[in-house]
């Protein structure tokens, strides 16, 4: 079989290639990056850890987001009763702008992180060495990004691609 790396013809119990000293998968103990090939899967307790606090964060924000709506309503009520009165045309553009907030809070995003903290708190976001690990693959990766003009970074898996905490932009 040749090597992978190089090309050069191995014979069929080589642990390193003779030409580029590259390690084979049959090299024990590591994977091609050098790092133990200890086989780490998603975890089941954490992933339904995870889950539960999501659903926690998830009711605290419908709360908030419920109280500011009603807020929103009776304050558009307000001005767009007071427009209806005699010479109440300044009220008008005051209801028009709390009706776009209504709308806003009724289509706006309602995603839910954990943060940094609390996500390396849940089983299995570590491996055996400490290093980072999705819960829910097992993969090292992580993909960061900062959504436009906000001072928060998003973590994802790299791999599974799946939300796992939010921080502070530059961490």
């Amino acid at each position: 079989m040749p090597c992978a790396h190089c090309g050069t013809p191995l014979p069929t119990q080589a642990q390193f290639c003779s030409g580029c000293g590259t390690p084979t998968s049959r090299a024990p103990g590591r994977s091609r990056s050098g790092q133990s090939a200890e086989r780490f899967q998603g975890s089941p307790e954490g992933q339904a850890k995870y889950a539960a606090l999501i659903e926690v964060k998830k009711s605290r924000n419908a709360r908030w987001r419920k109280m500011f709506r009603i807020f929103v309503l009776v304050l558009a009520g307000l001005f767009a009763a007071l427009a209806l009165l005699p010479r109440g045309d300044s009220f008008i553009l005051p209801s028009v702008i709390c009706g776009v907030l209504l709308l806003l809070t009724l289509l706006g995003s309602s995603e839910v992180r954990l943060t940094e903290a609390e996500y390396y708190v849940l089983p299995g976001s570590r491996d055996t060495r400490g290093e980072h690990r999705c819960i829910h693959c097992g993969h090292p990766g992580i993909y960061r990004s900062s959504p436009y003009e906000t001072n928060h970074t998003n973590a994802d898996c790299s791999k599974c691609r799946t939300a796992l905490w939010q921080g502070p932009k530059g961490n």
